[in-house]
């Protein structure tokens, strides 16, 4: 791929396969290319008279596993969705997805804790900081499904990572799971 700067390359993905993108082999250095660019396309006609639909286009977004998100610093995740906004102002769009779960978990926190509480101060923060970047368009609260059902652990989280990169894979190319997890633990 080095040797051919001036080229462009497609990588087409039939709309019934978009569900098992992940399975592209060397699917983070094709993301990584600049020179590569994904498609999808119903029938071989539309391949033919080049009526195939972009996808996985630029930027992407984050998902957070309840631990990271429990745990962070709020200067932390400030700065990290202003971050975000700053990328999606230079045109590149990049975006956090937040289960509703771990919204109510910050709130129950914050109601039993005492105020007087760093805890309590730390997740009045935390819930200030997503409130804020929500109405700026950086962070959305995902609506309630199958993940917010039950605690869950962090490893349950990676089917709804695949559904929402599928979901979003018309405007985002990268979907990064943030999640303290060891990696020996996926699947």
């Amino acid at each position: 791929l080095k040797d051919m700067p001036d080229t462009e390359l497609l990588v087409f993905v039939h709309t019934e396969d978009k569900d098992t993108l992940h399975n592209v082999p060397n699917l983070l250095h094709l993301k990584l290319t600049p020179i590569v660019r994904f498609v999808t396309y119903d029938d071989i006609m539309d391949v033919k008279q080049k009526r195939y639909s972009p996808m996985l286009v630029k930027g992407g977004m984050l998902i957070a596993d309840g631990s990271i998100l429990l745990n962070t610093a709020a200067e932390n995740l400030e700065a990290m969705c202003n971050y975000l906004g700053k990328q999606t102002e230079d045109g590149i769009p990049w975006g956090m997805k937040v289960h509703a779960n771990i919204v109510a978990r910050l709130s129950e926190i914050r109601s039993d804790e005492s105020e007087d509480s760093e805890l309590h101060r730390r997740v009045v923060r935390l819930v200030d900081i997503l409130l804020h970047y929500k109405d700026n368009g950086v962070v959305e609260i995902l609506p309630p499904h199958d993940c917010d059902d039950v605690p869950i652990l962090p490893r349950d989280f990676l089917p709804c990572c695949k559904r929402q990169q599928i979901y979003h894979s018309s405007t985002y190319r990268h979907t990064i799971f943030l999640t303290e997890m060891p990696s020996d633990q996926y699947c």
